[in-house]
């Protein structure tokens, strides 16, 4: 009786202590996932752009920021409908640390490149200046235009 006992009680501290090693460690799968970041704001109030004579320029400033964690991207714009004739609109964007501004450019119907070369960064209070100007005599006149940025891939 007492081998049975002892087998008996040796049987049950073997499966109490597998039981307790069993609850001190356990498993779980964790899936991470960081999705792309691609934001452009455009802040501060423009003033209306005038000339005052029927040839000369204007220029008025603002700011933007841009938020990437990506690689490669490129900043582009365009306006809803192509200036009249002798009259040109131009942005020029100050660029983010490591990113390359294209200067001013023209402002159409078709995307432009603005600048290309951004690459994982935060910034704002990026200076944009707008200068309107107007090359040939042109009429008295008030147009609005609505500009879009995009960022998108870079090439």
């Amino acid at each position: 009786m007492k081998k049975i006992f002892g087998i008996a009680l040796l049987v049950s501290v073997f499966w109490t202590v597998n039981l307790t090693m069993a609850e001190d460690a356990v498993q779980q799968t964790i899936t991470v996932r960081i999705d792309a970041i691609n934001e452009v704001s455009l802040n501060g109030e423009l003033n209306t752009l005038v000339i005052g004579s029927q040839k000369g320029s204007a220029a008025n400033s603002a700011s933007w920021a841009v938020t990437t964690n990506e690689t490669n991207k490129r900043l582009v714009g365009s306006i809803d409908a192509d200036m009249p004739p002798g009259v040109r609109l131009y942005i020029e964007l100050e660029a983010p640390n490591k990113a390359f501004s294209n200067g001013p450019v023209v402002l159409t119907t078709t995307p432009q490149d603005l600048v290309t070369g951004i690459s994982r960064v935060a910034e704002d209070n990026l200076k944009v200046v707008y200068t309107l100007s107007a090359e040939t005599d042109t009429c008295v006149k008030q147009w609005q235009r609505v500009l879009t940025l995009t960022l998108t891939d870079g090439f």
